[in-house]
């Protein structure tokens, strides 16, 4: 089209496998509503990160997003949060006017877009779902649902994997076990993820 500034198209790559309990998480490279890429090459090695997986008629959304925001302001300097909206893409203004509602700054992906990297992390589309990934890549904590203990369980979470040491990063096709500690919250076919009890 004259006149139409030209942009190289972002290469998008979803994960090939389901997150399962002892693997480092499935590789992604999504793009953000504003246009970012975020690659989880960049992610595993150098820090913990969250995955929010998160809908405008969740009902309980409505109670676990605060805690979420208030986590993500607490970690803001160095555990990047990810929110995974679940929403069909034609109520992008929806959720926009819904994330500034609830003040939610981190970076938001259409989970329809991106729907292998939302299939492998949250097959059975519920939310709310948050999942603490620890520096080496491995799922620490996984939760669905609400519960007022959340944030008491998601600040334990995030400090025992900021403090996973970085030593042990993909380093073999299964990597490393899951921490000790850590038990399986949720098994969904072959597929089963942790909870840290601390």
């Amino acid at each position: 089209m004259p006149g139409a500034s030209a942009q190289a198209p972002v290469v998008v790559r979803a994960p090939e496998r389901m997150l399962r309990r002892g693997q480092v998480v499935p590789d992604f490279r999504v793009e953000t509503f504003d246009g970012s890429t975020i690659d989880s090459r960049d992610w595993v090695g150098s820090g913990a990160f969250v995955l929010v997986f998160f809908a405008t008629w969740c009902p309980v959304c409505r109670y676990k997003l605060p805690v979420v925001r208030g986590l993500a302001a607490e970690y803001a300097h160095d555990v990047p949060f990810l929110g995974v909206v679940l929403d069909p893409p034609e109520y992008r203004d929806r959720v926009l006017g819904y994330v500034a509602r609830y003040e939610l700054s981190f970076p938001l992906i259409d989970g329809h877009r991106f729907a292998r990297f939302t299939a492998s992390y949250d097959p059975s589309h519920t939310v709310p779902v948050v999942i603490v990934i620890d520096r080496r890549g491995f799922p620490v904590e996984y939760q669905s649902g609400f519960s007022w203990r959340d944030a008491d369980r998601l600040r334990a979470a995030l400090d025992a994997a900021r403090s996973t040491p970085g030593d042990a990063v993909r380093t073999g096709p299964d990597r490393a076990p899951v921490s000790a500690g850590a038990v399986p919250v949720s098994c969904l076919g072959d597929r089963e993820l942790v909870r840290r009890f601390d």
